[in-house]
């Protein structure tokens, strides 16, 4: 995934609190 923690940059991509 693109998004790893960007709730606010891109709350559209899954976001993974890995």
């Amino acid at each position: 995934i693109d998004c790893d923690i960007c709730v606010e940059t891109c709350p559209n991509q899954a976001i993974s609190l890995d």
